[in-house]
């Protein structure tokens, strides 16, 4: 049993890496349980993930102007809010394993369906409905890390495993689209999603019964909500440079090699991000490194103004994503550590999916009407509002690691 500090909770079957009793079998569940975590947002992040690399071949195959090709993105981004929001409204905390299987599935079937269809306006709606078992998929993953112990190390896993999938996926981009096309490149997603769904009944299983007090609610609610603020702050402006971070190195006048090289090697740094993050444990460094990582942000996003500097814009592309990965972590982590820390985990992933959709959605206009220049500085800006609310909130006290 595991019991969250808002409510009591019943679990049908383990639900933490170690709450079993010993035996023979739980390694093997264990392991079941992780691998599905960590492939699990692997493909429920991929279109995010590979965002600029489909951008661009959205523009450069199909022909969608950049705009058209932005709003794509964020239809899939409103989408997967929806469905978070559907986890918090239907479960409060977690989704049952039916509902992660059928949400495997409903991705597949997108992803295969994607593969076949060349319409701007027909392609923006099909990855709006993709969203929603994405989304479901990944607020199934961020309930399931937040209600395990050392979560920090989870959470920094998981990410890290989406970076290396990227890091792969922008390398092997151009021989993709070479060989099996952007509809190829889709069932390929699709048939992977299809691959995992032996593994889906293997997540466990909550019922929420009901809902105590708890001490302290109104400082640790003030501190969840200035987090969950800074959080979607950062993720509105990450999501609109990341989207057009591909665009942005080719208005600068570079080479589309450099611009291919510098968002593979951003994988890199984004790895080196997520695995740094494992390393905090104690709120206080894990708050102190969040703020660190923010003002990181919001000073990498300004440099990119240098970008038609090909060292300056491989080596900004690079941190940037880096410290984008790296405060992830840090974010869920530090609010896992409040009162109800797993309805606050699935709520932001419910932000995340918002600020990633509102990102590109905003990007693109202001890049319609004002070019790169003035989302650079917009973005800027809204990273050092996230740094400065996420200064104003304040640890757990006596709180050293996740408290399930």
């Amino acid at each position: 049993m595991v019991r969250d500090p808002g409510r009591a909770v019943v679990a049908d079957q383990p639900t933490t890496l170690t709450d079993s009793a010993p035996s023979a079998g739980v390694p093997a569940a264990a392991s079941r349980l992780i691998a599905l975590l960590v492939i699990l947002s692997v493909l429920s992040t991929a279109f995010v993930t590979l965002a600029p690399a489909f951008v661009g071949a959205f523009t450069d195959v199909l022909g969608f102007t950049p705009e058209l090709a932005g709003l794509t993105v964020s239809a899939q981004l409103a989408g997967s809010g929806l469905g978070v929001m559907i986890v918090l409204l239907g479960w409060r905390d977690a989704p049952p394993p039916v509902a992660v299987m059928a949400a495997v599935a409903a991705m597949a079937a997108c992803d295969l369906g994607s593969a076949f269809v060349t319409s701007a306006h027909a392609l923006i709606g099909l990855r709006a409905i993709a969203g929603v078992p994405a989304g479901i998929a990944l607020a199934a993953v961020n309930a399931a890390v937040a209600r395990t112990p050392g979560a920090t190390r989870l959470f920094a896993v998981v990410t890290g495993a989406q970076m290396l999938f990227g890091a792969v996926g922008y390398l092997a981009w151009p021989l993709l689209l070479r060989n099996l096309g952007l509809g190829g490149t889709f069932a390929a997603l699709g048939a992977c999603a299809l691959a995992i769904l032996p593994l889906a009944p293997s997540y466990p299983a909550v019922k929420t019964v009901g809902a105590q007090p708890t001490a302290g609610a109104v400082t640790t609610g003030l501190s969840g909500g200035l987090l969950l603020g800074s959080l979607l702050t950062e993720y509105v402006a990450n999501s609109a440079i990341w989207t057009y971070l591909d665009r942005i190195g080719i208005d600068a006048n570079l080479a589309s090699d450099t611009v291919a090289f510098a968002l593979a090697a951003s994988m890199g740094g984004g790895l080196a991000g997520s695995f740094a993050a494992m390393v905090l444990q104690s709120a206080a460094r894990i708050r102190r490194a969040l703020i660190a990582g923010l003002a990181l942000l919001a000073l990498g996003s300004a440099l990119l103004l240098w970008s038609a500097h090909a060292p300056v814009y491989v080596g900004v592309v690079v941190v940037f994503t880096g410290a984008m990965m790296f405060v992830l972590p840090l974010y869920l982590s530090w609010l896992s550590t409040l009162p109800g820390g797993q309805r606050l985990a699935v709520i932001a992933g419910f932000l995340i999916y918002a600020g990633l959709a509102l990102g590109p959605l905003v990007g693109s206009q202001v890049v319609a009407f004002a070019g790169y220049r003035p989302l650079i500085v917009g973005a800027a800006l809204a990273f050092v509002a996230a740094t400065g609310l996420a200064a104003l909130a304040r640890p757990l006290a006596a709180t050293p690691t996740p408290n399930h």
